[in-house]
């Protein structure tokens, strides 16, 4: 055999060697981590674990995602675009207020009693998501879906009667907004994430916090604090995240297919967040705890504080955010 024959033989051995390498390469099965700082039982949690059921599925395998609650992972809130940003972890779950020193027009969603109901809220997403999107993705992040939590309520050990019981309430608050709100109000506000509240309220750091009902439920509140207060003062979302070089990563028929599902969840996990809230009450008034309305000299004064607010928020995130609010405010009929 001549060695030019061998040459060309060899050649086209190695040729085939590294397409069939390329071709695995291409289709080669994804495997991702999903950090959540909910509870296991958080509704949120359980809407994460059907997406990624769901994902393996219309999929035929290709991606499997492993769900990871209650800050397994190590990442907490503020900590969360960052973190899918530069690929520590493909996807995780974060509440959207928690993501403004990133996106600081995702803050205009939690100003203090923007948000009446859930279809104020659709309301807003259909003017605002895509500039919520489109802040997340020039931080190289797709947002798969947004659910959002029921409205968040007041949790205090003592009785909240009056405006003067503010004064000085060490209580924990979760974005720079609910902040300047509850300063307003003459509190002593604490921003601090989710993960660290239970041990605030143990060892006797935090007077009460804000969340919603269901994360009260879901951590026991019962066993620290009394009372409960359907103040409603504050709504937020949140948004599963993905990191866009894994994204790409995918085959085309595997995005669309991703797709697809997100747009065909999102309305279901909207519905489940819908009915959370009777249960979640239901639940802590069987743990003992008080549930009731605020009076109304609460909350005049609660609303009185949002005002500045506002003004602070808007002034700071520029024109987008008061023309956000004022198309929203015609269309809310406010």
């Amino acid at each position: 055999m001549s060695y030019s024959r061998t040459l060309t033989r060899v050649s086209a051995a190695t040729v085939l060697a590294i397409t069939a390498s390329s071709a695995s390469i291409a289709i080669a099965d994804e495997s991702w981590d999903m950090a959540l700082p909910w509870g296991v039982n958080e509704f949120h949690t359980v809407d994460a674990k059907r997406f990624a059921e769901v994902a393996e599925k219309v999929t035929e395998g290709r991606l499997t995602i492993a769900v990871h609650p209650g800050g397994a992972l190590g990442i907490k809130g503020p900590e969360t675009v960052r973190s899918v940003r530069d690929g520590v972890v493909p996807m995780a779950d974060a509440v959207m207020l928690q993501t403004v020193g990133e996106v600081p027009i995702n803050g205009v969603e939690s100003l203090p009693y923007l948000i009446s109901n859930m279809d104020d809220l659709k309301t807003l997403h259909s003017i605002a998501r895509q500039d919520f999107e489109a802040g997340l993705a020039a931080h190289n992040i797709k947002v798969m879906y947004m659910v959002p939590w029921p409205a968040n309520q007041i949790f205090s050990k003592k009785e909240l009667k009056s405006p003067e019981d503010f004064k000085g309430l060490k209580i924990r608050t979760s974005d720079s907004n609910s902040t300047l709100f509850f300063e307003a109000l003459g509190a002593t506000p604490v921003q601090m994430p989710i993960a660290d509240v239970l041990p605030s309220l143990a060892s006797g750091a935090l007077d009460a916090t804000m969340t919603s009902m269901t994360t009260a439920a879901d951590q026991k509140y019962w066993e620290f604090l009394s009372y409960g207060y359907l103040t409603s003062h504050l709504w937020a979302s949140n948004a599963m995240l993905l990191n866009m070089d894994a994204w790409n990563r995918l085959s085309p028929e595997d995005q669309t297919a991703l797709d697809a599902a997100s747009a065909e969840l999102e309305p279901q996990f909207w519905a489940v967040s819908a009915g959370e809230d009777e249960k979640a009450i239901a639940k802590l008034r069987e743990g003992g705890m008080t549930v009731e309305a605020p009076s109304a000299e609460l909350i005049e004064a609660m609303q009185e504080a949002a005002k500045p607010v506002w003004d602070t928020v808007i002034a700071k995130v520029g024109p987008r955010a008061q023309d956000i609010v004022d198309t929203y405010l015609a269309e809310v009929g406010r």
